[in-house]
């Protein structure tokens, strides 16, 4: 029975014994819970010597401890809350007992079964070179996530390995000075050991001045940087140190937990407690992502590809930096100027120029990526500081945007905005009908405002007769959207609202379909229509006939999946009463995996790696390869299939047939690109490039090229393309072709001042 929480109040001495003024000071103790925990191997058997992990709200960092002679262990004086219990013992491991709920006082016994555990094991080495890597550091989680990770070293060799694990998925991290890291990377253990290839690091060397010149000291750096494959990663001090704190506490190098009774005692040297509470990230800061006396930072261990550096100061604006292209192996130097900045004093009124109180204002600005937010005060201002640049304001009242205002804020200006709420709204009144006049009742009828200072919505229900009236705010015109279950939705937007409103609701086009499967579904097939009205999802179960009503006019994509089957997307033309498509067959298929060469033997990245299709709809999405040149289609259709590669559209491998058996993994496939595969309609060069000293001249550029639409000019050096420098000057012009629906990252010189060129896939059309 759990005890009863038991109040104390404390009062101080006797009032003429008192100095100064007294506080009276109330205590609710709490009683403890006990935890006994029983341990059985897979026979039922008392597992001895087993290792336990406690974690929780009431322990950290996790408690450890081992079981007697008869498989049990009591972890005593713990306070209420919710834990988890974990127990393995050599290779053996028991599923976690979470979520424990424990109450004060409560006793509470739980047992934990050791089952077969499973075996991750790998090697860590250089990606260019092969070398194994000694002294990588390697974290393993649970489903990204885990209240006790494991952590460990690559040996000599540059293998690591972890036993005991659960089958399920689980997600690897390693890290390695001078490397680019890997992060959340989806390991399942049991299979084969893994090949992890870490690529050299690139590195930023920046300075920090302010508007005048002058070094700006203690200023904070961040970094947001997207890789060769085009994944974010936001690196600051709080993340990189957070994991190196992590790592050491998991892998027993940091401070060991001694235990002392109901607590834990930390041996060696008592940090000193900072008398003023500082931030937990303080703590694990490590250094260069703060600026020294002289304005210098160094951020380095970052993956090659393209990087945004953020810095922030007390005293002056947040500064964002354009694209940085990073290369492995090297340094990129970069200067970020910090400015004052200005003010913004502001007033909330409303159609009379009375001030409104407690009204939410929300700041954004480009540097800053998340707002800042004021209330209105009884007079009904509000201030923002530091502010730099374009600036956008809007007002919030009821959940609603009420509001909404734009200014520039320049170095000591103080910009004086009068937001004015509107005191009261508009109706906008109209009738819902089919397409013979007939009114719709029920129809679900939403009104946007257009105006960008207000962009406040209503929603009303049609009458019986088909009317409706909604009330919305702003001025000017309005999105008026209607929606019915037995009619197809439809939207129109107005420039001015004239009264009444007539909207005509149509039934639609039906889509019908009969979708077959050669024995590979596991579960029932499932999908969506994405259309020009917004998205239609089902589910098929016991029949396997799809039916979909009231499809509005337009292009539409149907896609459809079932585990077990290569995925199908069918491009639609929605048009007419009804659309059949007959039969939809769900095919079994294989993996396929391999690698992209070029003419030396070289690995390619960014090839496009295509399976042929049969016939049309039945295009499948292709496989881009990686740093590595490796590429993995996971669904290909079985049977006999032809697989071609592509590189910037100018560089092409000859048709490899593969087979492909259900359920398995073709493994192997090599494609070599070349020249003379390449298809004779390939467009000629745009751009003419010539090696010099420190990257490749721009000699001539087409004027309608996309080249020069980005930027590129006659005499500009290029002196990498996607962090990487060419080989000579054709492969610099293949790579400037670009993969379709990718962007190019260029490093340009011009007049002894570097910048970045984005070549988008909009610009290359």
């Amino acid at each position: 029975m759990a005890h009863r929480a038991r109040r104390r109040r404390l009062r101080g001495p006797p009032a003429h014994r008192r100095r100064g003024p007294t506080v009276d000071l109330s205590l609710t103790l709490r009683a403890l819970a006990t935890l006994s925990l029983t341990v059985l191997d897979g026979a039922g058997n008392p597992a001895a010597g087993a290792s336990v992990v406690v974690s929780g709200s009431g322990i950290w960092p996790p408690r450890s401890l081992s079981t007697n002679d008869l498989g049990a262990v009591a972890l005593p004086s713990l306070p209420g809350g919710v834990y988890e219990v974990r127990a393995t013992r050599g290779t053996s491991v028991a599923e976690p007992v979470a979520p424990l709920w424990i109450e004060p006082g409560e006793t509470r016994a739980v047992t934990a079964v050791l089952g077969e555990g499973r075996t991750l094991a790998g090697m860590v080495t250089d990606a260019a070179s092969g070398r194994p890597l000694a002294g990588a550091r390697v974290a393993l989680t649970e489903d990204g996530i885990s209240t006790a990770p494991r952590a460990t070293a690559t040996a000599e060799d540059g293998r690591f390995g972890f036993e005991g694990l659960l089958a399920r998925t689980h997600t690897l991290w390693v890290r390695l000075p001078g490397y680019a890291p890997i992060e959340s990377l989806p390991v399942v253990p049991g299979g084969e050991s893994l090949a992890v290839r870490l690529d050299p690091a690139a590195s930023i060397d920046g300075t920090v001045i302010d508007a005048r010149g002058r070094a700006v000291a203690n200023a904070q750096v961040e970094v947001v940087v997207r890789d060769l494959d085009n994944r974010p990663r936001w690196v600051s001090a709080a993340s990189t140190g957070f994991q190196d704190a992590l790592f050491n506490a998991q892998s027993g190098r940091g401070a060991a937990l001694l235990p002392r009774g109901d607590l834990g005692v930390l041996a060696g040297r008592v940090p000193i407690v900072p008398v003023i509470p500082g931030s937990v990230a303080a703590a694990v800061e490590t250094a260069g992502f703060r600026t020294d006396a002289a304005g210098h930072f160094r951020v380095t261990d970052l993956p090659p590809g393209s990087a945004v550096v953020s810095v922030s100061h007390p005293g002056y604006a947040r500064a964002v930096t354009d694209p940085l292209v990073l290369v492995a192996s090297r340094a990129t130097a970069h200067e970020v100027v910090l400015h004052p900045g200005g003010a913004i004093h502001g007033r909330a009124v409303n159609d009379r120029r009375l001030p409104i109180s407690g009204v939410e204002i929300e700041l954004r600005t480009p540097t800053d990526p998340m707002p800042q937010r004021a209330l209105t005060t009884l007079d009904g201002t509000f201030h923002f500081i530091g502010i730099y640049g374009p600036a956008s304001l809007t007002a919030w009242s009821g959940g609603r945007v009420v509001a909404r205002a734009e200014a520039r804020i320049d170095d000591g200006a103080v910009v004086p905005m009068e937001l004015v709420l509107a005191g009261s709204l508009r109706r906008v009144e109209g009738r819902v009908v089919d397409e013979r006049g007939f009114p719709v009742g029920g129809a679900m009828v939403t009104v946007a405002s257009l105006d960008p200072g207000s962009a406040g919505a209503g929603t009303g229900s049609a009458a019986p007769d088909g009317t409706f009236a909604v009330s919305v705010g702003g001025r000017g015109g309005v999105s008026v959207a209607a929606r019915h279950p037995d009619f197809a939705p439809r939207e129109i937007r107005l420039a001015q609202v004239s009264q009444p409103l007539r909207i005509e609701l149509t039934r639609g086009t039906s889509l019908r379909a009969t979708v077959r499967d050669d024995g590979c579904a596991t579960e029932a097939p499932r999908g969506g229509v994405e259309s020009a009205c917004g998205p239609v999802t089902f589910a098929l179960r016991d029949s396997r006939d799809l039916a979909i009503d009231h499809l509005c006019d337009g292009r539409a994509t149907l896609r459809l999946s079932a585990p077990g089957c290569v995925p199908v997307e069918r491009e639609l033309r929605v048009a007419g009463a009804t659309i059949d498509l007959g039969s939809i067959e769900l095919r079994a298929g294989g993996s396929v995996s391999g690698e992209v060469l070029d003419e030396r033997g070289d690995p390619v990245v960014g090839a496009s790696v295509r399976v042929s299709s049969s016939a049309p709809g039945d295009e499948l999405p292709p496989s881009i390869t990686d740093r590595s040149g490796r590429f993995v289609l996971p669904t290909v259709p079985e049977g006999t299939r032809t697989l071609v590669a592509e590189h910037r559209g100018r560089l092409r491998s000859e048709p490899q047939d593969v087979r492909v058996l259900r359920g398995t993994e073709v493994r192997g496939v090599r494609l070599r690109l070349s020249q003379q595969a390449a298809s004779p309609s390939t467009p000629s060069a745009t751009i003419e490039l010539a090696r010099v000293p420190g990257g490749f001249l721009v000699g001539r550029v087409s004027a309608d090229s996309a080249e020069a639409r980005a930027g590129i000019q006659t005499g500009d050096v290029i002196a990498s393309i996607d962090g990487r420098e060419p080989r000579d000057a054709a492969d610099a012009v293949a790579r400037l072709q670009g993969v379709s629906g990718s962007v190019v990252i260029v490093d340009v010189e011009r007049d002894g001042q570097r910048r970045v060129v984005r070549l988008s896939a909009i610009e290359r059309r």
